[in-house]
């Protein structure tokens, strides 16, 4: 949505719904602003003299130092649930079984079962504090530097940054829990090892890489008793290492790994993740979108930034931003497979 005084409340509205909370929301836009076409009246005389230093020119491009990328809600979805009040969120894992008999008027056999578990999960506050002084920002603004409106968007990707980190590991010691470390993720298969002994991706072929694919989903497969087939929408996350060894020739040189794959599974979607490369001798995760109309699991946050009042204080102004994270969740496990030692 495109911001205009018009339309501020509607999107204050909107962002509070998506988890971003102003605690003292703006009313206004811009205070005092001079537009384009505005006609005014000049109080110094028209000349052509600058001083020599305004001849110089600055180039207003800014060059940001590059990060890896945030991906952990490419591979999970990301939802609200709750608010930053609370402490735990429960979250409902159900089975469901049956038994069916042959009917009869008088017969009462047969039944329908449904069993629930609830998962715990413990909400991560966190924050940070952004600063910035009247001369500090007068000397950046001889430059051309919006220096506030950098300070500010740094504190949002500082936010983001850290959600990633949260859904990728959880958080030590609590009941929050990441991809990587989920306790419902199933144990890690192991590639298959090739005729002349190969086990790493970076030296196996696009064939022997496939079948360790197919390994992955055949156990996929199994567990899910037919819930999961070839054409499943599913999503394949890699460390940038083995997506490179995806790209392995066949012996006649005529497929890669990955076009071999996609043959087959043609809903199948790979997601580059820098986490992935663990020690462990690297990381693979094969997981099927969905079971039965229910995600297989998801990247929770109560609140995405809660953005507190700007406090002038003589010369320095500053700014408090914070957020809750709940970790990935894992609704169902069996809708995962693993593997390690590809590296």
């Amino acid at each position: 949505m495109k911001v205009s005084q018009q339309n501020l409340r509607e999107y204050l509205h909107v962002a509070a719904s998506k988890g971003i909370v102003f605690e003292r929301p703006p009313t206004v836009l811009a205070e005092n602003g001079v537009v384009g076409d505005s006609a005014f009246n000049m109080q110094t005389l028209s000349n052509g003299g600058i001083p020599a230093a305004a001849a110089q020119v600055i180039d207003p491009m800014i060059i940001k130092q590059l990060f890896a990328p945030t991906v952990a809600t490419q591979f999970y979805d990301e939802v609200k649930k709750g608010d930053w009040a609370a402490t735990d969120v429960l979250f409902p894992r159900t089975e469901e079984g049956y038994e069916v008999v042959a009917y009869d008027d008088r017969s009462r056999a047969g039944s329908v079962h449904t069993q629930i578990n609830w998962e715990n999960r413990r909400q991560f506050r966190f924050q940070t504090f952004n600063e910035w002084g009247d001369l500090e920002q007068a000397r950046y603004g001889l430059a051309l530097i919006p220096y506030v409106a950098m300070k500010q968007a740094a504190g949002i990707e500082a936010i983001n940054r850290f959600f990633n980190k949260g859904y990728m590991y959880g958080i030590s010691g609590s009941a929050n829990f990441g991809i990587i470390n989920d306790p419902a993720l199933p144990a890690a298969l192991t590639p298959i090892t090739t005729a002349d002994g190969k086990i790493k991706w970076a030296d196996k072929d696009a064939v022997a890489i496939y079948n360790d694919f197919k390994k992955m989903f055949t156990a996929l497969a199994a567990k899910n008793q037919g819930l999961v087939q070839e054409t499943s929408p599913m999503k394949l996350g890699v460390s940038p290492t083995d997506n490179s060894s995806l790209t392995a020739l066949n012996a006649l040189g005529t497929d890669t790994a990955i076009s071999l794959i996609k043959k087959t599974y043609t809903n199948l979607t790979v997601v580059v993740i820098p986490e992935f490369a663990t020690p462990a001798g690297g990381l693979i995760q094969l997981k099927v979108e969905s079971l039965g109309n229910t995600p297989v699991g998801q990247c929770v946050y109560t609140e995405k930034m809660r953005a507190f009042p700007i406090l002038v204080e003589h010369s320095q102004t500053s700014q408090k931003l914070a957020a809750g994270s709940l970790g990935a969740v894992i609704y169902r496990p069996s809708g995962i497979v693993q593997m390690t030692g590809t590296q």
